[in-house]
């Protein structure tokens, strides 16, 4: 079996991502699998292809509703009988759905299902291609978001031992993997860990001063894209919201305090292109398959690093650039530390506290941020830096911060170190506080020391201090600063300090499709027909999609089923309405592409060649060799294909016949290829 072809047909992409393709075969093996891949690594596809390709429907468990939502819809626009069921459903649609189950290649499921055995009992009477758990990592009380009902799943086993489960997620530490095959009862279960890299987004973090100063400036980097700003409560959504709405965006605002109904008319709203915002806490996000998020703001520090990695996963899902702003501040390690402080059970209480040390670090650390996430999840990245986060990317020169450290560690000093870092900052500034009024911290020799720099100024100088361990910061729910046994040789002048100047650079190494006029022509008309059909815009096509063909312009319908993410079904309905834009965009050229290509072959060209110049893949080539054979050209196929490969090939054709590629290909060798068969098939007919 082909699974490119599948995939082409099915999807309409021509090349796998990284490890869908093994994940796929051994789950067609019959293998239990545990896969743990980033988000945006092409999860669901793991599932969904097998699920096409074997017999019988694929039973997928999710937590999800408005995900299972997505998921039907970007399927069913694929020609892809799929369904779900979970308490959305009336009473009757319930009903409808479980009498057809069997006639559901996919059907999503919701895990409080299991409990019912009635629904098991429905289960075992159709044929079941395979199970998958997504978002596995819900089953551990290790993970960061543990949901009770995924135990119940540990009777899958139990009573389907023949069928092939699959578990995905995309944040996984060594002990919830363990704790995801355990529960599971597949001790077997083939394993295989991705990269949680995600190259494609930049990061970067910075103490919080003025949010509203320190959004608009990200927000004027990235006009006119969908992004998600993260918010710690209730109140600092709707204040966010209000701000951003009375600066003329289009924002949605999702949050507890809210009805059902309110949450998911803002859900709609983001998911459709209709608003461009959304401002949350962190209930938003999800259960949303958007492609196309281009941003992601937290206004808190995270209570973990997976929940950071989950949430900034959200974005850049199609493999386009993304860019994530974290602000952070004391207050956030204060919140984190006494709800860490709340967790009832001593080990967990013992991990939560362990998962807030970690983020600070992230947070403040003045090293690679990628290359400190990556460690947290036992995954070396192999370079000094990777370009991408801020820290790699200040260019800012190296200063002589001697005199600021001793400003500093004075300060600190002086108010006998019992103060954490934002009244330090305060007193260093010259704040005029009610507590320092107070206290007569204002008659101090140190008060208003570095009244001209700002308060984030400040702040990135005391990390840079915790960081080179010339000042440390103390345990408990208000941690304070305290001298180090070095900060004495600092004050003294006996040891040097350097400060790095915060100036940022924009990774270039990154396309953007912004002031691409044809891509915002497809744009619109890819909103236009979201809209008469109800669903959202990147289930027509995704924004890669639009960017490719915007760069390769097709004219001609085998041109544009070239492009990754058209397969025939979508073919057949859109191709039309997005060719007549591309054609009204660019001149046509005098001749038809394959028909050029015709003429680089008579001047003696091969297929390299040509693809080279024409700046074209050789698969596309190859197409047009083949819609040449269909009108009658003679292609001197020797140029191409060996003597002896002709001879099998014709044999093969003669045998099983040429109407499919696959069981051509299982009677041959396995050194002659898919495209040695398709030349042969067009230029030549057996005899």
């Amino acid at each position: 079996m082909n699974l490119e072809e599948q995939l082409k047909k099915h999807f309409g992409y021509n090349t796998f991502r990284p490890h869908q393709k093994e994940i796929i075969s051994k789950l067609l093996e019959g293998k239990d699998v545990c896969a743990i891949l980033p988000t945006g690594a092409g999860k669901s596809l793991c599932y969904q292809l097998p699920a096409l390709v074997k017999e019988g429907t694929a039973v997928i468990i999710s937590p999800l509703i408005s995900l299972m939502q997505d998921q039907v819809v970007s399927l069913n626009k694929n020609g892809i009988a799929a369904g779900f069921i979970n308490s959305s459903l009336s009473p009757y649609d319930m009903h409808q759905i479980l009498g057809t189950l069997g006639s559901y290649k996919i059907i999503f499921i919701a895990p409080e299902r299991f409990a019912d055995e009635g629904f098991i009992a429905r289960l075992k009477e159709i044929k079941i291609s395979l199970f998958a758990v997504d978002e596995a990592h819900c089953i551990s009380q290790w993970g960061h978001s543990f949901r009770p009902e995924y135990r119940r799943l540990a009777i899958l086993k139990e009573h389907f031992p023949n069928h092939p489960i699959i578990t995905l997620t995309a944040t996984a530490t060594d002990q919830v993997q363990k704790d995801i095959v355990e529960q599971l009862s597949i001790p077997d279960a083939w394993m295989l860990k991705g990269s949680f890299d995600r190259p494609n987004l930049t990061i970067r973090m910075e103490g919080r001063g003025n949010f509203e100063r320190q959004i608009m400036e990200f927000m004027e980097k990235h006009p006119d894209e969908s992004g998600i700003i993260y918010a710690g409560t209730r109140k600092s959504v709707d204040e966010t919201f209000l701000m951003l709405q009375s600066r003329g965006y289009s924002v949605g605002r999702y949050h507890a305090g809210m009805s059902d109904g309110q949450r998911a008319d803002m859900q709609q709203a983001f998911v459709h292109d209709k608003t461009q915002l959304m401002v949350a806490t962190v209930a938003f996000g999800m259960g949303i398959h958007k492609p196309d998020i281009r941003f992601i703001i937290h206004l808190n520090m995270p209570k973990s690093i997976e929940q950071y990695t989950q949430e900034i996963g959200r974005a850049g899902r199609d493999g386009l650039p993304g860019e994530c702003l974290l602000l952070h501040s004391g207050q956030d390690i204060v919140l984190n530390k006494f709800f860490a402080d709340k967790v009832e059970d001593p080990l967990e209480r013992d991990m939560a506290h362990r998962r807030v040390k970690q983020i600070i670090n992230l947070c403040t650390t003045y090293g690679c941020r990628r290359i400190k996430l990556l460690e947290y999840f036992g995954e070396s990245y192999g370079k000094a830096e990777c370009g991408s986060c801020d820290n790699c990317l200040n260019e800012g020169e190296k200063i002589d911060g001697l005199v600021i450290a001793q400003k500093i560690l004075s300060c600190v000093y002086r108010l006998n170190q019992r103060f954490g870092v934002k009244y330090v900052i305060d007193v260093l500034r010259g704040a005029s506080t009610a507590q320092v009024v107070k206290r007569q911290h204002d008659q101090l020799s140190t008060y208003g020391l570095l009244s001209q720099n700002s308060e984030i100024e400040v702040r990135n100088y005391i990390n840079q201090l915790l960081e080179m361990k010339f000042l440390e910061r103390s345990e408990g729910d208000y941690p304070i600063l305290r001298w180090t046994e070095k900060s004495r040789e600092v004050v003294q002048g006996n040891l040097p300090v350097q400060f790095r100047k915060t100036y940022q650079k924009t990774p270039t190494r990154q396309r953007s499709h912004r002031g691409n006029t044809l891509f915002d022509k497809l744009r619109q008309l890819r909103l236009e027909i979201a809209r008469q059909e109800k669903v959202p815009p990147y289930a027509i096509f995704s924004d890669r999609t639009l960017l490719e063909l915007a760069e390769q312009k097709p004219l001609y319908e085998e041109d544009f089923m070239l492009i990754n993410g058209v397969g025939p079904v979508k073919l057949d309905k859109y191709g039309e309405r997005f060719l007549d834009v591309i054609a009204d965009s660019v001149p046509k050229p005098k001749e038809k592409t394959h028909h050029i290509t015709r003429g680089y072959f008579e001047n003696g060209l091969g297929i390299e060649e040509i693809a080279e110049k024409r700046e074209l893949t050789p698969g596309t080539i190859i197409n047009h060799f083949l819609m040449l054979c269909s009108e009658g050209y003679a292609i001197d196929v020797d140029r191409f294909v060996d003597k002896e490969k002709q001879k099998l090939i014709l044999e093969a054709l003669q045998k099983v016949g040429a109407e499919k590629l696959t069981p051509i290909k299982e009677a041959l060798p396995e050194t002659i290829s898919y495209d040695e068969i398709r030349l042969v098939r067009a230029a030549l007919k057996p005899q």
